[in-house]
């Protein structure tokens, strides 16, 4: 009997990525000799922008008896477009299986009735997997006699028994060592040290589709595999653990990685998502990663401020303290972090949003990522839509198929689009370094807190005229008139684009006149010249993205002097010491607490003095490329401002 060939398709938002499930599901087959003797299991791993087409075509030519699909937020209107168009091109007796949290016990949204050739996997998909292609051995194969599996026949809607959950993880082989991924020329790898997550957040799908339990692999086939990845020169390397962190082991597992590191000189860079009430051991690992050089941006999964809706994601007790702590121990560090928030979550309300952002701010928080909260499916929250009050809207992504939330109980469309808004002042004020330093004067001063200065600006630049659309007041208008674009990835991009290089001089200009324009923070002589220089400071030091970028300042400083200007530099005299107070806000006392107000104005007074500003470092050449990859560029660049920060000499003036 001639061999059979099956076809799994990762489609991934990562570009150059292992495509680890369907790692696993080859892996786990191939222990059966039967299936290893008459199967033919080949993995097909693509971006999420590939044509349709050209996957149609690429499956045509391979002609696979199966075809399986990982079916995810991120890719179903891709699967949803491909599967008909397969099942047309395809000859008749070819099979598909659908699995992932998109698909998962919700098959029958994705499977039309007479569609008896297209299963779906329901839950954890190693052994539903490997027993479907065991029964599709069969000369009569009984599918209803797979655990784990759905389907249609004969007009009903058949659900097998779940599968129990693989308690023994190292049943699986290794897809690494057993060569099933080759991980030479790809840029990312990914590796799960443990599967589960014990906390039942109301967005995320962790908790409650993968299970509660945590079940573990092995830790020396987890050191074998990270020592196999960094030889084979993997860039990055994604744990895709929920709460990395959170074992003891996983201290010894980082300092694995940076052993192998040392001799293999790869990867780059290493990215995981946080455990959440493990605060020193997080920590530890974090230290261990940054002195080793893996890590120079760390994303702190926070979502909220407000306990009301902490309460209603029931994420209420996880401690917001450890996120602070690891905020301040990051600034001690010098690497950049990225809070993580989403809007609106229930129980949410525009000022709760704002505040929470507030303290973000004067905690020393580095930038935020705010992301949109997805409806997705099997979250907690879905089930309870009416409840909470919630509307959605579709993704406008041709291959994503998540809606988004735009109203809540607590939030109308109109706060929601209030919100956005509010967002994007934050992200040019303080994460585009726009009014970074002004902001923090502002606040210790007791004149206006961060929140105050993002509400003002948007008031501003809503006052603007109608004839304003040239570069970033356009874009602004651009960002209301379609706000499903303003939480987006590329969206900050472009907006970095613009503020940082494009129409610098004109958002320089802009931030003169919006803060001039406030003059009840100006109103005291010594308050306006500290407000001013520290505008002055802040035009002068926002960060260059590219060797293009010319060094030019779009408004004429009257408090700083410039005393020369050549490539990548500017040197100045200053009436206040700003990179004293940059310091001292990123510092902490003897007794390991953030310097108080009366430290921050004393270290910036400590002027007038003659300055250096050194923009000489993280620049890329701007490629002749699709705007695409330079705004995902900008877009990264930001999340690691602290690598492009300028650098700052200081020598006091006689």
């Amino acid at each position: 009997m001639s061999r059979r060939r099956a076809v799994l398709i990762h489609l991934d938002v990562i570009r150059s990525v292992t495509p680890l499930t369907s790692g696993y599901l080859k892996a786990m087959a191939l222990t059966e000799p039967e299936l290893a003797r008459d199967w033919d299991i080949e993995l097909y791993s693509a971006h999420v922008s590939t044509p349709a087409s050209q996957i149609i075509a690429d499956l045509a030519r391979k002609r696979p008896q199966l075809v399986g699909f990982s079916v995810y937020t991120w890719n179903v209107r891709l699967v949803q477009r491909l599967l008909p168009a397969l099942r047309a091109v395809l000859p008749a007796s070819t099979r598909y299986l659908l699995g992932g949290v998109e698909v998962m016990n919700l098959g029958q949204r994705y499977v039309s009735q007479d569609w008896e050739d297209v299963a779906v996997c329901n839950g954890e998909g190693e052994l539903t997997f490997r027993d479907y292609l065991l029964e599709l051995g069969q000369s009569r194969p009984a599918l209803e006699q797979v655990p784990g599996l759905a389907f249609w026949r004969d007009g009903s809607w058949i659900a097998t028994p779940a599968q129990a959950r693989l308690r023994q993880l190292d049943d699986i082989p290794s897809p690494y060592l057993t060569g099933v991924l080759q991980v030479q020329g790809v840029d990312a790898a990914l590796l799960e040290t443990n599967r589960g997550c014990p906390y039942q957040c109301e967005f995320c799908y962790w908790g409650g589709a993968i299970g509660a339990r945590v079940n573990r692999f092995d830790e020396e086939r987890l050191k074998e595999e990270i020592t196999y990845i960094c030889r084979e020169g993997a860039r990055t390397i994604y744990f895709c653990d929920a709460n990395f962190g959170m074992l003891p082991r996983d201290l010894t597992l980082a300092e694995h990685l940076v052993r192998s590191r040392e001799q293999y000189r790869y990867p780059d860079h290493v990215s995981f998502s946080t455990a959440k009430n493990s605060e020193k051991r997080v920590e530890r690992v974090a230290k261990v990663l940054i002195d080793g050089g893996l890590m120079n941006v760390h994303s702190i999964s926070l979502q909220t401020m407000n306990p009301q809706a902490l309460d209603v994601a029931k994420r209420s007790n996880i401690k917001a303290d450890s996120y602070v702590a690891l905020q301040r121990r990051l600034n001690e560090w010098g690497v950049s972090s990225n809070v993580e928030l989403m809007w609106p979550l229930p129980g949410e309300t525009l000022e709760s949003f704002k505040d929470g952002i507030d303290a973000l701010c004067a905690m020393g928080a580095q930038a935020f990522q705010i992301y949109p909260l997805l409806w997705i499916n099997n979250i907690g929250y879905r089930e309870r839509g009416d409840e909470l009050g919630v509307v959605t809207m579709a993704e406008d992504d041709p291959a994503g198929g998540g809606e988004i939330v735009v109203q809540t109980r607590e939030v109308s469309y109109a706060d929601y689009l209030r919100g956005l808004q509010f967002a994007t002042a934050i992200f040019l004020l303080h994460d585009c370094r726009g009014l970074y330093v002004t902001m923090q004067l502002l606040h210790h001063l007791g004149l206006a807190t961060f929140r105050e200065v993002a509400d003002a600006f948007v008031e501003w630049m809503e006052g603007r005229s109608d004839s304003d659309e040239e570069g970033l007041f356009g874009l602004w208008q651009l960002g209301k008139r379609q706000p499903e674009r303003v939480l987006q990835y590329i969206w900050k991009g472009v907006l970095a684009d613009a503020a940082l290089h494009a129409h610098r001089e004109q958002l320089d200009r802009s931030l003169r006149d919006f803060l001039l324009s406030q003059r009840p923070w100006l109103a005291r002589p010594e308050d306006r010249k500290q407000i001013v220089a520290a505008l002055e400071f802040d035009l002068l030091s926002r960060p260059y993205p590219f060797l293009q970028t010319a060094l030019t300042l779009g408004v004429e400083p009257e408090q700083i002097a410039i005393s020369k200007r050549r490539r990548g530099i500017w040197e100045v005299t200053s009436p206040y010491d700003f990179p004293a107070f940059i310091d001292a806000l990123r510092g902490v006392d003897e007794g390991g607490e953030p310097h108080g107000t009366a430290h921050l104005l004393e270290a910036l007074s400590a002027g007038p003095v003659e300055l250096r500003i050194d923009h000489r470092r993280g620049l890329a050449f701007r490629k002749e490329r699709s705007s695409d990859d330079i705004h995902w560029h900008l877009y990264r660049m930001l999340r690691g401002i602290r690598k492009t920060e300028a650098r700052y000499t200081c020598a006091e003036t006689a």
